[in-house]
């Protein structure tokens, strides 16, 4: 499955803006380029760390205020694509 996961250390042009808003990057591309989209309803695993204000690179006023990485490891978000279970920027 494709990783969408904001890292701080990438420059800001590395990062691509969905129509929502929303900055992401592609961490871990898909081993097929040609590799389709997840479908309406298929089940969806996302590792990511969520910032208001900007990141940390960029920002001192960055704070970060979720994350799939915890204090016992990380542990990827399952959603299912499509069905509104999530942020439409990740939907």
């Amino acid at each position: 499955p494709t990783t969408l996961l904001p890292r701080p250390s990438f420059a800001e042009e590395e990062y691509i803006t969905a129509d929502s808003g929303i900055k992401y990057q592609v961490v871990t591309p898909p081993t097929d380029p040609n590799s389709p989209t997840p479908a309406r309803g298929q089940k969806v695993k996302a590792k990511y760390t969520l910032y208001l204000n900007g990141f940390p690179a960029d920002t001192a006023q960055a704070k970060k205020i979720d994350s799939s990485k915890g204090p016992f490891g990380e542990k990827p978000f399952e959603f299912f694509a499509g069905v509104s279970q999530v942020i439409k920027g990740w939907d």
